[in-house]
This record gives structure tokens, C-alpha cells and sequence, in this order.
């Protein structure tokens, strides 16, 4: 968040998982949860989840977010 406040923007790959652009491709990740439900956290192998929240959808892994 901290960095993210500072930058005017967020920040939601670490810098050694960045594969620069163009983004979204299916071999450049750039997300780590976000529409992911199911399938396994590129960081710890755990499984993305998803909910309903304020009427939106939220995505994280119970294992590296807690």
C-alpha cells in the first residue's frame, strides 16, 4: 500500500514476477488472484478463493492473504 500511495497507482505483481508489457497475455501474468477462483496462488500453490463484497468480487488466496 505504502509504495502504491506513493507511485499514484497500485502495484499488483512483485517487481521479480513482472513480465513488462503488453499485459494479459495468457504466458505474462500479471495478476496473482484476480479472476482466478479455483485455480492454484502462483506463490504458494494454495487455492484463490472469491466472495461477494459491497456487491463486487474479491479474489485472494487463504494462504499468502490472511
Amino acid at each position: 500500500m505504502k509504495v502504491g500511495l506513493r507511485r499514484g497507482k497500485i502495484i499488483v505483481v512483485r517487481p521479480e514476477h513482472d513480465h513488462g508489457l503488453p499485459s494479459y497475455l495468457p504466458d505474462r501474468p500479471r495478476t496473482y488472484v484476480y479472476r482466478r477462483a479455483g485455480e492454484p496462488c502462483r506463490v504458494c500453490g494454495g487455492v484463490i478463493r472469491t466472495a461477494l463484497l459491497e456487491g463486487r468480487n474479491v479474489f485472494w488466496c487463504p494462504v499468502c492473504q490472511t
